[in-house]
C-alpha cells in the first residue's frame, strides 16, 4: 500500500521464519490501519574482514562496514577467527561458527550495535 499524503510509516523488523520482514502499520491524523506491507530489506551479496573490519556489500549496492570491536565475541576475536565469517539465511544474516556468533545484516545497516564504539586514544 502506497504511502498518501497525511499518513506516517511506523516500521520495525522481526525475524520470521528465518525470514526478515518489515511490518508497516500507517496513521494518518492519529487513526491506525490495519494495512501491513512486506518491505524488501537489502540482504549481503558478500562479507569480508580486514584489518579487524567486517565489510558487507548489500543487494542495493551499498558497502557497510564496522569495528570488530563493537561486539563483544568478535572483540576478542583473533584475526583467523574473524576470517571465518559465511553469509546464512540469504544473506540475512553473518555466522562465526567458531564464535557461535550470528548477527543480523539489517541490524548492521541500523546500526545496532553491543558495545560503544572505542575512542581514539
Amino acid at each position: 500500500m502506497p504511502i498518501e499524503s497525511g499518513q506516517i510509516c511506523l516500521t520495525y523488523a522481526r525475524l520470521f521464519h528465518y525470514r526478515f520482514e518489515e511490518t508497516c502499520y500507517f496513521m494518518s491524523f492519529g487513526v491506525k490501519f490495519d494495512s501491513s506491507v512486506v518491505l524488501a530489506e537489502p540482504a549481503a551479496l558478500r562479507v569480508w574482514v580486514e584489518a579487524r573490519m567486517v565489510y558487507v556489500e548489500l543487494t542495493d549496492g551499498r558497502v557497510v562496514g564496522f569495528p570488530a570491536n563493537r561486539f563483544t565475541r568478535l572483540k576478542n576475536a583473533t584475526a583467523e577467527q574473524l576470517g571465518k565469517v559465511s553469509l546464512e539465511l540469504d544473506g540475512f544474516a553473518l555466522r562465526w561458527e567458531e564464535l557461535d556468533e550470528d548477527i543480523t545484516v539489517p541490524g548492521i545497516v541500523a546500526g545496532r550495535f553491543q558495545l560503544p564504539l572505542d575512542s581514539p586514544a
